[in-house]
């Protein structure tokens, strides 16, 4: 039992005058290069989602440099979803020191925020010792 062949005017029938080392007919032709144009479009409004994509992840409303950080994460982010192999190692490692550094920025706020930790991890306060005669006036 034979397969029916494509048509020409199709993409897979360009592939086939190749094989058979043919010149692809003008039909043939045409269609090749309108798939191969939408193959382009479609890999370059991916790319385009993706990095808007890691452009959201990097938008913090937070300003110096834990939002510079973060900015930053959400480019590599991106950049790791379109890169090629050779780039992934390079990435992963630039990626794993802003998560390093974004966590140390995070301890350093949360103890701004928490007195106790100010209290524990900041510089002694002195408090001046009051006699019972000077409390009472």
């Amino acid at each position: 039992m034979t397969r029916e062949l494509s048509p020409c005017g199709t993409p897979a029938a360009y592939s086939r005058h190749l094989s058979a080392g043919e010149e692809p007919c003008e039909a043939c032709r045409a269609a090749n290069t309108h798939r191969v144009a939408q193959q382009r479009a479609k890999a370059v409004q991916d790319d385009v989602e993706r990095l808007e994509r890691g452009r959201r992840l990097g938008r913090e409303p937070e300003r110096g440099l834990l939002g510079e950080l973060r900015r930053l994460q959400g480019i590599v982010t991106a950049a790791l979803e379109v890169a090629k192999p050779n780039e992934v190692a390079a990435l992963v490692k630039q990626a794993a020191a802003l998560a390093e550094q974004i966590e140390q920025e995070d301890r350093k706020r949360e103890d701004e925020d928490d007195p106790l930790a100010q209290f524990l991890h900041g510089p002694p306060t002195i408090v001046p010792i009051q006699r019972k005669e000077e409390r009472h006036g």
